[in-house]
């Protein structure tokens, strides 16, 4: 068994990258068999990390000055994608975060909720070093 593909990549916790990071998806995904779900599977993952990266951006750092360590690791068995983003931003609380009522349109806060409809797993760790968001 091979070792698993992995790219990483320290940003600017700015808008502009988002779309930088979407290309690394993209061209991590370049790598893998194709397979009939792949393209939903790059969508969602890409989507789900730029909703994540934008929570960094707008939240953890609040529009300030910051930067996020990217891991995209593509695995062989179970065939699968992984990200890791680390921020040294302002942490919370994950579980108080409550999903939006969908009765009821609002203009924000969709984002974390629809990248938990898109991932098999969206983990967020906070320690005194750096939050840790894992997407898979």
């Amino acid at each position: 068994m091979r070792p698993p593909d992995t790219i990483q990549i320290q940003l600017a916790a700015k808008y502009e990258n988002l779309a930088l990071i979407r290309t690394l998806i993209a061209a991590a995904l370049e790598k893998v068999e194709p397979a009939p779900d792949l393209n939903d599977l790059g969508y969602n993952v890409q989507l789900a990390t730029h909703e994540v990266c934008l929570n960094i951006i707008q939240h953890a750092y609040g529009h300030e000055n910051g930067c996020f360590n990217i891991e995209i690791e593509l695995k062989s068995n179970p065939r699968a994608i992984e990200i890791n983003i680390y921020d040294t931003g302002q942490s919370f609380d994950l579980d108080a975060i409550a999903a939006p009522n969908l009765d009821e349109p609002q203009s924000h806060g969709y984002g974390l909720f629809i990248a938990k409809q898109l991932l098999d797993t969206l983990e967020y760790h906070s320690a005194p070093s750096a939050n840790h968001w894992r997407l898979y």
